[in-house]
C-alpha cells in the first residue's frame, strides 16, 4: 500500500480535508451506536481532538465521549481513501490497533489482517470492497504473536475474542530517574472486556512508588494529599536514593451499557474532566479518583450527560485507618448543542451537598436546574454554574472558553466595590492544528482567571472538593494564569513537547483567609470589600517543561525531559530544575503544573 510523499501532502493539504468529509458522509459519527467510549485512553483523544478540529462537521462532543467502534471504522475508511502522511497513518494505525476489539472477527484465515513489528501496514483484505469504506472481517493481529497466545495484537499482551466475549490485557509501567533524586515508578495492570457486545467494563489499577520535586513535596505536606491520588504512606529506596518518597495505590474502573440507541449509562470509580481546555474550570482530572453514576444522551444537535457522584469531604492521610472519612455528593449536567457545524455551546451546574444519611434524592431530578431545587431547600448547598463555547475557524483552529459563576449579586457587580461574594472565574484558550502547514506542529495557549472565593463554602462537607483536592482548577482560586503547549511529531516514533506556565496567585498569612484555598470556611474571610485577584501574599510561579518522547515498539516509550520551576514570594525567586529519562509501556511520564 503506497502512501503519499511529505512533500505531496503538504502541498495538497485540501485533500485530506476532503476526504474527511467524505469519510464522515458515510453518517460515521450521526450512527450513534453507543459502543464503549475512550475512558482515560489520553493518547487516543489527542487523535480525536487533532481530527475533530480538522473536520468538525460531526464532531461536536467532547473527545472522551467518542465512540470506540465508530473511531476503528473511521480509521478504516481514512486508511481506504490512502491520502495521509506517515504521521497521520501512525494515527489510524493506532486508533485501529487500541480499538480492535470492536471490529467483527472472522472464523476464516483469508481475510485476516496483519501489521508487523516495524508497525508498517501490511495489505488489508477486507471482504468488501474498500470503495464501500466497510470495515475489513478482520482482527488487526501481529505477524509473530509471542509464544503463540501473547501479543496477537501489537499493543495486548493477552485477548481473547469471541461472540459473546473479548478481553484486552495491557502491561502498565513508567520508569525515571531524575536529578535530585527525582524517582517515579508505577506498575500495574489495564483490563477491557465485553459481554454479548452489551456490556463494557473497563479496569486499571497502579502500584506506585515516587520521590517528587521540592514544589510538589510542598504542595503535600500543606494539603496532606499527593495530586489525583488518595491514601499514602512513606517510601524509601537505598538502591534509588530515595530518602523522601511516597508509595500508594490507584485504581479504576467502571462498566458502561445501553439504555436506549442514544443514551448510555456508566457506573463506576474514576474521573471525568470536562471542556477542551489544558484546565477545567467544571471538572478537571485533577482530584482524586471517585465514585460516579453517569447517564450520557447523544440525540440530534445535542449532547447531554448527568453525573452523580460520592466524594471525601476530607484526606484519609494521618489519619486513624479504621475511621471512617465524612462523606459529600454532587450531581452535574453538562448540555452541549452543535449551533453550526464549527460551534458548539454548553450549559452547565452542578451542586454539592452533604446530607448525614442519604443522598438528598430531589437532586435525581435529570433535567431541572439545581439552583431552584437548592432555594426550595432553603440554599444550604453550593451551586454552581457554568457556560462554555467552542468555535472552530478554518479547519484548523478551535477558539473555546469556559465560564463559571459560583455566587453572584448583579447589583454589586455593577458597583464595583470587589464585593467578597462576586464569585466567578473564566477561561479563554486557542488550539492551533498544524501551524504554518507543518503537519502535527500544534499549538495550544491558554488564560485562566479566577477570583477569591470561588468554590469555596460554608466548609469542607460543600466545598468544591475531593479528598482535600480542587475538583476543578489545581490552583484552586484566587489567581491569574497563562499556558502554554507546543507539540511536534516529525515522524510516526518521535514526538518533541514544550510546556509553559505563568501564574500569580494571592496566598494566605498565618491566620489569614484571602481566597485563594478554597478548602477554608469563607466566613474566614479578612474583609467583606475591596476583594481583589491576587490579594493577600502575592506569589509567582514560572513553570517549564521540555519533553523527547521516541516510541521504540508498539507501546513502549523511551524519554527524556528537563523541568524548571522558579517561585517568586515577598521578591525572593525559589529556583528548582530537573532533567531526567524514563521508559513507559503503555504509559507515559507527565509532571504535574502546579
Amino acid at each position: 500500500m503506497k502512501y503519499p510523499s511529505w512533500t505531496t501532502y503538504n502541498s495538497n493539504c485540501w485533500h485530506l480535508r476532503f476526504s474527511l468529509a467524505l469519510s464522515l458522509c458515510f453518517g460515521v459519527f450521526q450512527s450513534f451506536s453507543q459502543q464503549q467510549n475512550l475512558g482515560s485512553d489520553q493518547r487516543t483523544t489527542s487523535i480525536v481532538r487533532r481530527y475533530s478540529i480538522l473536520n468538525p462537521d460531526d464532531w461536536f462532543f467532547d473527545a472522551r465521549l467518542a465512540d470506540r467502534q465508530d473511531l476503528a471504522r473511521w480509521a478504516w475508511e481514512m486508511d481506504s481513501i490512502q491520502v495521509v502522511s506517515p504521521v497521520v497513518l501512525s494515527d489510524l494505525r493506532y486508533l485501529l490497533l487500541s480499538n480492535n476489539d470492536v471490529l467483527p472477527s472472522t472464523s476464516t484465515a483469508d481475510h485476516l489482517s496483519y501489521i508487523d513489528s516495524t508497525r508498517t501496514f501490511q495489505e488489508y483484505q477486507p471482504s468488501t470492497s474498500a470503495d464501500n469504506h466497510q470495515i475489513p472481517d478482520a482482527y488487526i493481529r501481529s505477524r509473530k504473536p509471542f509464544l503463540r497466545h501473547f501479543y496477537r495484537s501489537p499493543l495486548y499482551l493477552y485477548e481473547v475474542n469471541t461472540e459473546a466475549f473479548t478481553l484486552r490485557i495491557q502491561p502498565l509501567l513508567t520508569g525515571v530517574l531524575g536529578s535530585s533524586k527525582l524517582f517515579e515508578n508505577h506498575r500495574g495492570l489495564y483490563v477491557r472486556a465485553s459481554i454479548d457486545r452489551k456490556i463494557w467494563l473497563e479496569t486499571s489499577f497502579l502500584e506506585s512508588q515516587s520521590a517528587f520535586p521540592s514544589y510538589l513535596n510542598n504542595w503535600i505536606s500543606r494539603f496532606k494529599t499527593i495530586p489525583g491520588q488518595g491514601l499514602y504512606k512513606n517510601y524509601k529506596s537505598s538502591l534509588f536514593g530515595v530518602d523522601k518518597g511516597y508509595d500508594y495505590l490507584n485504581a479504576q474502573g467502571n462498566i458502561q451499557f445501553n439504555i436506549s440507541k442514544h443514551i448510555q449509562g456508566q457506573f463506576g470509580y474514576g474521573k471525568n474532566p470536562i471542556g477542551y481546555g489544558i484546565r477545567s474550570l467544571f471538572l478537571s482530572d485533577f482530584a482524586n479518583n471517585y465514585l460516579y453514576l453517569k447517564i450520557n444522551t447523544r440525540v440530534w444537535k445535542f449532547n447531554y450527560q448527568n453525573l452523580f457522584g460520592e466524594l471525601a469531604a476530607e484526606s484519609a492521610n494521618g489519619k486513624r485507618g479504621d475511621a471512617l472519612l465524612p462523606k459529600k455528593y454532587f450531581a452535574a449536567h453538562h448540555l452541549s448543542l452543535q449551533v453550526a457545524p464549527q460551534v458548539e455551546l454548553g450549559l452547565f451546574e452542578t451542586v454539592v451537598f452533604n446530607r448525614s444519611k442519604q443522598f438528598e434524592l430531589q437532586y435525581l431530578n435529570p433535567v431541572i436546574l439545581y439552583r431552584s431545587i437548592e432555594h426550595n431547600l432553603g440554599s444550604p448547598d453550593n451551586v454552581l454554574l457554568g457556560l462554555d463555547a467552542s468555535w472552530v475557524i478554518a479547519r484548523r483552529v478551535r477558539i473555546y472558553s469556559q465560564v463559571i459563576l459560583d455566587e453572584f449579586k448583579l447589583s454589586e457587580v455593577r458597583a464595583g466595590r470587589g464585593w467578597w461574594a462576586n464569585k466567578s472565574g473564566w477561561q479563554l484558550g486557542v488550539e492551533y492544528i498544524n501551524v504554518g502547514n507543518i503537519d502535527h506542529l500544534d499549538l495550544q495557549v491558554e488564560w485562566n482567571r479566577v477570583r477569591p472565593f470561588t468554590y469555596a463554602h460554608r466548609d469542607s462537607l460543600s466545598n468544591y472538593s475531593h479528598f482535600f483536592q480542587p475538583l476543578a482548577h489545581p490552583l484552586g482560586a484566587n489567581f491569574n494564569e497563562y499556558l502554554g503547549i507546543l507539540r511536534y511529531q516529525p515522524w510516526s516514533s518521535w514526538q518533541f513537547e514544550i510546556q509553559l506556565s505563568s501564574s500569580k496567585q494571592g496566598l494566605d498569612g498565618p491566620g489569614e483567609n484571602w481566597g485563594g484555598n478554597i478548602l477554608l470556611p469563607y466566613s474566614t474571610r479578612q474583609q467583606d470589600y475591596g476583594n481583589e485577584v491576587g490579594q493577600g501574599n502575592l506569589t509567582s510561579v514560572f513553570w517549564s517543561y521540555v519533553h523527547v518522547e521516541y516510541e521504540w515498539k508498539p507501546g513502549l516509550y523511551l524519554q527524556a525531559f528537563y523541568l524548571h520551576r522558579q517561585q517568586t514570594n515577598s521578591g525572593i525567586p525559589q529556583k528548582e530544575s530537573y532533567f531526567g529519562l524514563g521508559i513507559g509501556w503503555n504509559r507515559v511520564f507527565q509532571p504535574v503544573i502546579l
